[in-house]
């Protein structure tokens, strides 16, 4: 599938290129133990009888499916209910990238870094049955992913290796390239990965148009940009894995992770500014902005297993390293007909380092009740340096010092009574923020707060083929070093960016039901309606500076109630056809009165995708998106459509495949607009998107013997910023 970048080289107005796909890799740890006591599977009455609800999830019977045994995993997972995988490896659970991968009932650390590479070197041979667990409870581990997929295979693996090269690219341009190697060596399993991606825009067009009003409403000024701009956006990772099983009941894992992310991006921008009554005045920049983040990260993991069962994790004990440098420049040429040219630059270097501990025990209060005991520490430090150049040559400089000290200790229970599994937890978490300003230090300032997070969930199998779940919870999302940094960019004598040292975290309230049906062995159902109620919600958002500038920044707006409907509909229709859809539907509340804001959005993320199951392992599908994505505050934002074509075929048992897509064949741009009004502004910016665009993936497998494959663990990753390698 295409991934759509919404770039607008508008990074010159503070917006960062951002990657907003259809679909992305899976990037964090799964994980899934079995119960203590098992509990009887009910099965769907069918013509093949292949799927089995169960009372957290479902399982697929794949050695009964007679096609996928001459495939590899990745392509057989399509014949799962509720997961999809796209042309380009892309793997959705239920429309969700947040999934843990398992081998045999325990987390297989290695394969998450690149669960595309992983899955084509295991054969589905191999496999007896694939469980998907919809609802993890506490006993799989101290830390979860949405949802768990694990993978049963019918024997025990034997020592042995496998490697696996891929490659592709396309016409936009993109390009993408990997190398997996997987190792097993008596009770040491290694895994190590790179992998390249590119994607580039070329002469690609945005203008903007922003209109200062006066008090009744009327233009006083105008400024139109318009831009045609190159861009690379580079993407390394390299991964090394080992996980060491000393005995059966007794695992210590270790990684080291490296990523970096370079964006190089030039652009002329033409400014037209008119002023009421008088000529336009017109003048050009050349802007261009390199900048450089990433992560570099390790984590060690030791894990005791119950003796009464021995996937059952007992005990855990973990510590976790991050950085993630934030290093930006940006440099301007700015000249016009009748304007002394003239030159400037900005730059920032700077990040932040993140150290955490986490310690867990599962007490077993009988056969089916648990009580998981935790407590984690995170300590953040983060530091950034400025320095803006300006063209009559003085300097002026920002630079920023925080720590973030967060304590939490929580406590989870499950339990099954009959069909009906109950799960209740609470954690308290003790936040510790200081933040030091050295240019400003009038604005120094240091905060504590103290957060109940509670949660609770219900999973009812009402019958042989129906299941409710009930869930609420409560997480905590804080700033990000980008967020805080108070850097300013000044691209043109119309806009700013810049950050906000003084941001708050924001406090989230989630409740859900959801409604699973497996009524026939060729359809399944699964519908949610959720309402999640956030505190300070941090958002970018624009407003006006006393010299009339448009200012993009960050704050915590008030409060925000959201209503959604969730999706996913699997329906094998023929042997030979395959349908699907999935995607939410909802209705978004914004409310700050202390700025005198109060919006109402409708919002939609919806696609579906139709696969032709060919013989001989040919494969045609095409897939039609529709995106409606939540406006900045103030702001209404145009629809967004998407779609494309592709045609693969595996060979030599699955071990070579090749895959061909078109992108968006009929449309040359995915055009896009946002409008914001305020009462002494407007805007209108419009992105002209590539969308035509072709494109070969080719990807290869191949090893000795019968191999283990290994699974990243990111138990120890951080959920409440975005930190670590994805």
């Amino acid at each position: 599938m295409q991934k759509i970048k919404l770039i607008i080289l508008l990074m010159f107005v503070g917006l960062t290129a951002s990657a907003n796909g259809i679909v992305s890799n899976a990037t964090d740890t799964l994980t899934e133990t079995q119960d203590t006591v098992q509990l009887d599977e009910v099965a769907i009455v069918g013509k093949k009888r292949l799927t089995k609800l169960t009372p957290n999830g479902f399982t697929y019977d794949l050695a009964s499916n007679k096609r996928a045994q001459g495939e590899n995993t990745l392509q057989a997972l399509n014949y799962v209910p509720m997961i999809n995988v796209d042309a380009e490896g892309n793997i959705l659970v239920r429309g969700s990238s947040s999934y843990s991968l398992y081998l045999n009932g325990r987390p297989y650390e290695m394969a998450q870094t690149s669960p595309k590479a992983f899955l084509e070197t295991l054969p589905a041979s191999s496999i007896a049955k694939i469980e998907v667990i919809t609802s993890p409870t506490s006993k799989y581990g101290p830390m979860t992913n949405r949802y768990i997929v694990n993978i049963i295979l019918k024997s025990p693996v034997l020592d042995g290796y496998s490697v696996n090269i891929g490659g592709g690219g396309n016409t936009q341009p993109s390009a993408n390239g990997s190398l997996l190697g997987l190792m097993k060596k008596g009770k040491v399993d290694l895994s190590m990965k790179y992998n390249y991606n590119l994607y580039g825009q070329r002469k690609q067009p945005a203008n903007i148009t922003i209109d200062n009003l006066d008090k009744d409403g009327r233009v006083t000024n105008q400024c139109e940009l318009d831009s045609r701009g190159n861009g690379d956006w580079h993407t390394h990772v390299v991964s090394a894995m080992m996980k060491w099983q000393i005995d059966s009941l007794n695992t210590i894992y270790a990684d080291a992770h490296g990523r970096i992310n370079r964006t190089d991006i030039d652009g002329t921008w033409t400014n037209k500014y008119t002023t009421l009554g008088m000529a336009p005045a017109l003048s050009y920049l050349d802007n261009s902005s390199k900048d450089t983040e990433g992560s570099a990260e390790a984590n060690i993991i030791y894990r005791n297993y119950s003796p009464q069962n021995i996937n059952t994790e007992r005990l855990t004990l973990g510590y976790h390293f991050t950085y993630n440098p934030d290093i930006r420049s940006f440099y301007q040429r700015s000249y016009g007909d009748n304007i002394a040219e003239t030159r400037s630059a900005q730059k920032n270097d700077g990040g932040m380092s993140e150290h955490t501990g986490l310690a867990s025990y599962l007490l077993n209060i009988s056969p089916s009740h648990t009580l998981r005991l935790s407590a984690k520490d995170t300590y953040r430090d983060g530091n950034t340096n400025s320095t803006d150049y300006k063209p009559d040559g003085s300097e002026k400089r920002y630079s920023m010092r925080y720590q973030n000290n967060i304590v939490e200790a929580g406590a989870a229970y499950s339990g099954y009574v009959g069909q009906t599994m109950i799960q209740a937890g609470l954690k308290i978490n003790h936040d510790y923020f200081k933040m030091r300003l050295p240019e400003s230090p009038d604005k120094d300032y240091s905060t504590q707060h103290v957060y109940l997070m509670p949660s609770a969930m219900i999973y009812w199998m009402a019958s042989r083929a129906h299941a409710f779940v009930l869930n609420y919870n409560t997480s905590i999302m804080r700033p990000s070093v980008v967020m805080l940094n108070p850097f300013v960019y000044e691209p043109n004598s119309s806009t700013i960016s810049e950050g906000n040292s003084e941001l708050k975290s924001q406090y989230s309230h989630d409740l859900s039901v959801d409604y699973i049906c497996n009524a026939a062995s060729n359809l399944s159902l699964y519908f949610s309606l959720g309402y999640s109620h956030v505190n300070d919600v941090i958002l970018q958002y624009k407003h006006t500076s006393v010299d009339h500038k448009v200012v993009y920044s960050y704050g915590n707006l008030g409060k925000t109630d959201k209503v959604q409907l969730m999706m996913n509909i699997d329906w094998q229709a023929a042997k030979w056809l395959s349908l699907s859809a999935n995607g939410s539907f909802g209705y978004r509340d914004l409310k700050a009165s202390y700025i005198g804001l109060n919006q109402r959005d409708w919002f939609c993320n919806f696609t579906s995708m139709a696969d032709l199951l060919l013989p001989r392992h040919f494969r045609l599908g095409g897939q039609y998106g529709v995106y409606q994505n939540v406006p900045s505050p103030w702001s209404t934002i145009s629809l967004l459509q998407i779609y494309s074509f592709y045609a693969s075929k595996s060979f030599m048992n699955g071990r070579l495949n090749v895959s061909l897509t078109a992108n968006s064949p009929f449309n040359r741009y995915h055009k896009q607009r946002e409008t914001t009004i305020l009462p002494d502004l407007r805007t209108c910016q419009t992105n002209f998107i590539t969308a035509r665009s072709f494109g070969i993936n080719v990807s290869y497998s191949f090893g000795s013997g019968k191999r283990v494959n290994i699974q990243r663990d990111s138990t120890l990753n951080s959920t409440d910023q975005e930190t670590g390698v994805k």
